[in-house]
């Protein structure tokens, strides 16, 4: 479906098809995540939708802020971006660093609807002081109804707008910031309704029409997507990485990703519009040996396994999911706590033994409420000694992301035999030691094994029948 089509569904709520019915939200979200357009409207798409077609927020300009010198109804700032400008026009010039606070409209002259479009002049041309032959420029921009700000050459038309060096959307009162290097030369930063360099004739009127934008610029200047080292599907704690295109596109839309570090929300965003590969344990006949203990995970990229979630709680459809192999310590059992509290989307999980093709289910969990936030999930688990359980974490169609699978013993852990005494999981001298400390009349000894009130050659013959390693 396309963006506009009525029957495409709410913007602001997850559905099956991808768009959506407004086109103008439709656009600004899949400005910044394709597959909003391309595959489904998810929970992500709902979310960016909620945050940037609220036409209803209040948007307040920073202190500080210079007005933008147009008169809002008048365009006396626009000299050559849209065709149906009124001449002679004059971009307003602003200094390397300021904020500006202005207004956007539409209005209907002679039948003709003409878009308002301000164009603002910034001087470069000394600002390379480390002269490195670049100048870092960011805008960041809010607006109330989508808008977008995008620096190119002085004497651009609107044909340029959409391959601005410089391009950041702003809506819903929410801000978002991109920048780039540049040469140190003379621009225009135009501002206008629509998103991603795409001018909208969306009804905008004085009321709903408000924007600020802040320029920033620096000598020093790296560019993003630029001699990366980093996954674009792993976080790590340097801006940027590997493909540079999946960088250019996530970086549009989440301008940190390129500047100060590649955290989870950059490898989700990646994961969705660049197409993650399936981690290696996204199957039964696969899974990742875990410990006791914390384990991080990935379910970026991973795809939907059988059989389906059971848990009487919700049955609906599961997305992607990963499967884990683990087993108690060797030579004990008890009972175990094994949550994923923390995951930062929605996630089920199932906890099996047997063969992936006859495996039968032990416990399973879905929303719990001792997890934060509490669509995690949580199971207890009496785990018998030496046997492995399979554990799938699954989340909910559309969602994805990363989780930390946490083990805990609850319990005190029981030795899987008796002989071992000092629960060591091995039978060995250590026990017989033991044994023959207490060989004699002796009541409730730990060594009395068959309770006969006597640690004997009977008992001292089973340890010695069982020594070694416990099952």
């Amino acid at each position: 479906m396309s963006c506009g089509d009525p029957n495409a569904g709410d913007c602001m709520q997850p559905h099956g098809n991808s768009s959506c019915a407004d086109a103008v939200c439709c656009q600004s979200v899949c400005a910044g995540s394709p597959s909003c357009c391309e595959v489904m409207w998810d929970d992500l798409c709902a979310f960016v939708a909620v945050q940037l077609c609220n036409s209803n927020c209040t948007l307040t300009c920073p202190v500080g802020a210079t007005n933008e010198s147009e008169i809002c109804s008048q365009i006396t700032n626009d000299p050559s971006i849209r065709p149906d400008s009124v001449g002679p026009n004059t971009p307003q010039s602003i200094a390397a660093q300021a904020t500006i606070c202005g207004k956007i409209f539409t209005t209907n002259s002679g039948g003709n609807v003409v878009v308002d479009v301000d164009v603002y002049s910034i001087d470069l041309r000394n600002a390379d002081t480390d002269q490195d032959g670049s100048v870092k420029v960011s805008i960041t921009l809010a607006a109330v109804r989508p808008v977008f700000a995008a620096l190119v050459p002085v004497n651009s038309t609107e044909t340029a707008l959409p391959g601005a060096q410089v391009l950041v959307n702003g809506a819903g009162c929410s801000s978002g910031r991109d920048w780039n290097c540049v040469a140190p030369a003379q621009y225009w930063i135009v501002v206008a309704p629509g998103a991603n360099g795409i001018i909208s004739s969306q009804t905008i009127d004085c009321s709903n029409g408000g924007y600020w934008m802040k320029v920033e610029t620096a000598a020093a200047c790296a560019l993003p997507c630029v001699n990366a080292t980093g996954g674009c599907f792993d976080v790590h704690g340097t801006p940027s990485c590997v493909d540079p295109s999946c960088c250019s596109l996530v970086c549009a839309y989440i301008a940190s990703c390129c500047e100060t570090a590649w955290d989870a929300d950059c490898a989700i965003l990646a994961a969705k519009d660049c197409g993650a590969p399936a981690p290696v344990y996204d199957s039964c006949a696969s899974p990742l040996d875990i410990s006791t203990g914390s384990t991080n995970i990935t379910l970026l990229g991973s795809t939907a396994g059988s059989p389906a979630f059971t848990c009487a709680a919700n049955t609906a459809v599961s997305g992607g999911d990963v499967w884990l192999r683990w087993t108690s310590p060797q030579g004990t059992s008890g009972d175990y706590q094994i949550d994923v509290c923390g995951a930062t989307f929605d996630t089920r999980m199932d906890v099996f033994t047997g063969p992936c093709s006859s495996l039968t289910l032990k416990q399973c969990s879905d929303n719990s409420i001792f997890c934060s936030p509490n669509y995690a999930s949580r199971v207890t688990l009496a785990a018998n000694c030496a046997t492995p359980y399979l554990i799938r974490v699954a989340s909910l169609t559309g969602q994805t992301g990363f989780a930390t699978v946490h083990v805990t013993l609850i319990s005190s852990a029981q030795s899987c035999c008796v002989e071992d005494l000092n629960q060591s999981g091995i039978v060995d001298a250590a026990d017989l030691g033991t044994l023959l400390g207490q060989f004699g009349l002796c009541t409730n000894c730990s060594a009395d094994f068959n309770a006969s009130g006597f640690v004997d050659s009977s008992d001292l013959g089973q340890m010695l029948a069982n020594f070694g390693t416990c099952p």
